[in-house]
C-alpha cells in the first residue's frame, strides 16, 4: 500500500505496518509501535521498549536505562507521523527536525516498559511546524519535548545537497 493511500483511509489508529509505510525508516530504526489515535492536530502514540534490545547491554551496563536520545526519536517520529497527517502530497516531502526546543526527562525508562506520547501541534506557518509533545509511562511523566520540524519537498533536498535527483537517476 502507498503512503498517500494509508493516511486517506479514514481510521484513527495505525499499525506498525502502516507506520513502516509512512515513515522512511526501517523495522531496526521504528520508534513507535503504533498510532493509537491521530487527529488533525493532534497523535497519540506507543512504543514498548523490549530488554532484548541491544542498546540495553551496552548502555550504562550496570544500570539498563532506556537512552534518552531513542526516547526523543520516538517523540519526533509520532510527531511526522501527524505533520505527514498535515501536508498534500506528504510522500512528495522529508519531514526533517530542524530544533529541539526544549527535552526534558523527569523519570527513567527501564527495559520492559511501555511508553506513550501524546504530540500537539502548536503552530504552522510556510511548511515549518511547532510540535509539543509529552511522553508518559504508567501515566508518569517520563519527559516532555518541544520541536520545530520543516517539511522540505525531496527533489529541493537534493539538489540542495548535490544528491542525484529522480531525473538524474
Amino acid at each position: 500500500m502507498k503512503i498517500k493511500e494509508v493516511l486517506k483511509i479514514p481510521r484513527k489508529t495505525l499499525s506498525e505496518k502502516c507506520l513502516r509505510e509512512i515513515l522512511p525508516y526501517g523495522k531496526g530504526f521504528l520508534f513507535v509501535d503504533r498510532i493509537n489515535k491521530l487527529c488533525k492536530r493532534s497523535v497519540e502514540s506507543q512504543k514498548h521498549f523490549r530488554k532484548e534490545e541491544p542498546y540495553f547491554r551496552e548502555h550504562f551496563k550496570d544500570i539498563p536505562l532506556t537512552p534518552g536520545v531513542f526516547i526523543i526519536e520516538s517523540a519526533a517520529q509520532t510527531c511526522s507521523v501527524l505533520v505527514r497527517n498535515n501536508i498534500k502530497n506528504q510522500e512528495n516531502y522529508h519531514i526533517l527536525l530542524f530544533k529541539i526546543k526544549e527535552a526534558t526527562f523527569k523519570r527513567p525508562v527501564f527495559p520492559d516498559t511501555d511508553i506513550k506520547t501524546a504530540a500537539k501541534i502548536k503552530t504552522v506557518k510556510n511548511g515549518v511546524f511547532t510540535l509539543s509533545s509529552v511522553v508518559k509511562s504508567k501515566n508518569e511523566e517520563v519527559a516532555r519535548m518541544t520541536f520545530i520540524v520543516v517539511a522540505v519537498k525531496k527533489e529541493d533536498f537534493k539538489k540542495r545537497w548535490g544528491l542525484k535527483t529522480s531525473q538524474q537517476e
